[in-house]
């Protein structure tokens, strides 16, 4: 089971060169980027629960402590959400890819948002370009 998600740069050589050039606004359009791209799946976790025999949806709800623990992480270079190692349950629950009994929310999620983070991720990297360009 994946139960995490890690957006990372790739080409992070180039991308360091480019910070060195004008670190604030390389840093600030990845921040914005991250904190985009985690609101997506976090909200689909959170405001699409799975249903008993439906084929996919966010975090399964039956007490919504499971659902209400997700944790998101920003660092520079990269960012994940996974439940909280406080629910040790939702590596059950979630289940392995492809297995029927399992309730896989965090492919669903990432899967159903995919077209939106890439269009986020090419807002951050035209604002980029667009101030090196300067």
């Amino acid at each position: 089971m994946s139960n995490q998600f890690n957006i990372q740069i790739k080409g992070i050589k180039e991308f360091e060169a480019a910070i060195k050039r004008n670190p604030r606004v390389i840093k600030e359009a990845l921040s914005d980027f991250f904190t985009e791209a985690l609101s997506l799946y976090n909200r689909g976790i959170i405001r699409q629960p799975w249903r008993v025999g439906s084929g996919g949806g966010g975090s399964p709800v039956a007490t919504g402590h499971m659902r209400d623990t997700h944790v998101t992480e920003i660092k520079p270079w990269q960012a994940a959400i996974f439940p909280s190692p406080e629910v040790p349950y939702a590596v059950y629950v979630h289940g392995r890819d492809g297995d029927s009994r399992g309730r896989p929310w965090m492919t669903y999620v990432f899967n159903k948002n995919r077209l939106a983070v890439a269009k986020q991720q090419d807002k951050m990297l035209k604002a980029i370009v667009k101030d090196l360009a300067k």
